[in-house]
């Protein structure tokens, strides 16, 4: 499992749908976990927005109850052209994506 970001999500998606995973190994490295996986050494639950394109060499299942997280950006003003430009891209990739809201 990972140890990072979504670790204390899924720990409370665990506990509000009473699911006691046998957790061998946890990781912060996703790379290592997808190595893992792919070698056949388990599987993991991580966020579907970390998963590299191409990736045929593993499987992706849906989780049958649907887990989301909300994602924010914080701006300071006044705003560098940088901190403008990363805005757009953000806001254009997820009216793009139709899987984020």
């Amino acid at each position: 499992m990972p140890t990072y970001q979504c670790f204390d999500d899924l720990q409370l998606f665990f506990k509000e749908n009473n699911i006691h995973p046998n957790i061998r190994f946890e990781n912060m490295n996703e790379n290592s976990i997808f190595s893992m996986v792919k070698h056949n050494l388990g599987i993991s639950i991580i966020p579907e927005m970390i998963i590299p394109k191409g990736l045929e060499s593993i499987k992706v299942i849906p989780l049958e109850l649907e887990q989301t997280r909300t994602i924010g950006l914080a701006i300071r003003t006044p705003i560098s052209p940088a901190v403008k430009k990363f805005t757009e891209i953000a806001e254009n990739w997820c009216r793009f994506d139709k899987n984020i809201v």
